[in-house]
């Protein structure tokens, strides 16, 4: 995931691995590069307690990708420290609070959805019965 910020640092990358609660999550990888919009960039991976596999190549050995939610859990902490970041998709925290129904104002490690299973609502949005919310295309503008 790409990640562009004045403010956010390695150090609160690390932090948000284990932001409420979270346990076995990690960065398996984290490059800080130059940014044209912000004062640098990062490109990150995360591992985590999903059942799956980690796409491109993240991660070694026995490794499993971070679940949805804990990927949440972990760009909300970053949208705590700057809500003006650009992370991933989301252009910024109001638009992160709105594509994910605001799920991770409070979700804590020990609440994560082990897999979605998404049911769609037919208007770009979907729900899982967790209660978890997502939002694409128009829903999110």
């Amino acid at each position: 995931m790409k990640i562009h910020s004045d403010v956010l640092t390695s150090a609160n990358l690390r932090t948000a691995t284990t932001y409420r609660g979270m346990t076995g999550v990690h960065l398996s990888e984290w490059i800080t590069r130059g940014s044209r919009s912000r004062a640098r960039s990062f490109d990150v991976k995360l591992t985590g307690n999903s059942p799956s596999r980690p796409n491109f190549g993240a991660g070694e050995g026995d490794d499993h990708a971070a679940r949805w939610d804990e990927w949440g859990i972990f760009i909300e902490y970053l949208f705590t420290i700057d809500p003006e970041a650009i992370v991933g998709v989301y252009k910024d925290y109001e638009t992160f609070r709105k594509v994910t129904g605001g799920r991770f104002d409070t979700l804590t490690g020990d609440q994560t959805h082990r897999r979605h299973k998404w049911v769609p609502n037919g208007d770009y949005t979907a729900n899982c019965s967790c209660g978890a919310f997502t939002a694409w295309g128009p829903a999110a503008e």
